[in-house]
């Protein structure tokens, strides 16, 4: 066999050995890690383990990322011969929509339950995360909402809107998201003021916290990349408006997960100093961005109007010239 040229065929068999093989030393090592390692044997037997779960897990990240292609062409094939998820994954715009009515249904569900929690037991964090949440829920819900009622109402415009462009609509939505964010830091607000004054935190038990850091930062990242990626696919203001909240969302996973790494892992000492700092600085960000849609559109809309009234007296200018 010619060397230079061998290729390393991923087969079926040997997928379905290597994804139990890894999960099972991962499993060890993890045992393991939890037993008396004074023994000789003991500890060998860890480093054996660590090492074959570390060579597997690596081959199997190899053998995703490889097939994956592949993979995402055989799945869509098929998923979209179904018209709608045709549509879905064809439709930037549309995709965005939806996925933010799941996300509006899921901080709904936030809304009620720590609204029941802070009614029944009296507490100021779990009314302040209510508060949070249904700001959340509004700002997404103002842009579903408008979405929706086109999508039932298709060619007439939803009731008070009648009189407006497409444009129009959009930057008054903008604008009111923006004010929105200005809302946001302020229920925001007294839930850092409850972590600093009386030590409330999110908790997340035991190893979980490793687990939520990566889903903290995957958030972070993939706010920031939707964010590029909303400017150059979508020039509608509303699916940049639905990128703004995600980011401020995002922003505000970051501050929950020093609260629980600072809770399971310090010792108490300037937590409250740390979380106030973070805290600050996730409401300067998003009044910042609040701010900043509040002057664009507002600019925005002046222009338009400016626009549309010039445009209206070249028509009955051009009407009186040709009764003339």
């Amino acid at each position: 066999m010619d060397k230079k040229n061998f290729k390393w065929e991923i087969k079926g068999w040997h997928l379905a050995l290597l994804y139990p093989f890894t999960i099972i030393f991962i499993v060890l090592s993890i045992v393991l890690v939890t037993m008396d390692s004074s023994s000789w044997w003991l500890s060998t037997l860890s480093y054996f383990c660590f090492a074959v779960a570390g060579l597997s897990l690596t081959a199997s990240i190899y053998s995703i990322v490889k097939l994956a292609p592949s993979i995402n062409v055989k799945v869509q094939s098929k998923l979209r011969k179904n018209a709608f998820i045709d549509r879905l994954f064809a439709q930037y715009d549309l995709r965005t929509i939806v996925f933010a009515t799941i996300n509006f249904i899921i901080n709904l569900g936030y809304v009620v339950f720590n609204a029941v929690i802070g009614i029944v037991s009296k507490s100021v964090w779990y009314g302040s995360l209510s508060a949070y949440y249904l700001t959340l829920t509004i700002m997404r819900g103002t842009i579903v909402l408008y979405h929706g009622k086109n999508a039932l109402i298709k060619t007439e415009r939803p009731q008070g809107y009648e009189k407006m462009s497409d444009k129009q609509i959009e930057l008054r939505l903008y604008r009111l998201n923006g004010i929105l964010l200005l809302i946001l830091p302020i229920a925001l607000s007294f839930v850092i003021l409850d972590m600093v004054a009386n030590g409330s935190a999110f908790v997340r038990w035991g190893w979980t916290v490793f687990g939520f850091a990566a889903v903290a930062f995957y958030k972070v990242i993939a706010s920031i990349v939707q964010i590029v990626r909303s400017r150059k696919r979508s020039e509608d203001l509303t699916v940049h408006v639905l990128r703004n909240v995600g980011f401020a969302a995002a922003l505000v996973t970051i501050l929950s997960l020093q609260t629980s790494l600072l809770h399971s892992f310090g010792d108490g000492t300037n937590s409250a100093l740390f979380n106030a700092i973070t805290g600050a600085g996730v409401c300067a960000v998003t009044a910042i961005m609040g701010i900043t849609m509040i002057i664009k559109s507002s600019i925005k809309i002046k222009h338009l109007n400016k626009m549309e009234e010039n445009d209206t007296n070249n028509t009955l200018n051009e009407k009186d010239l040709t009764n003339d």
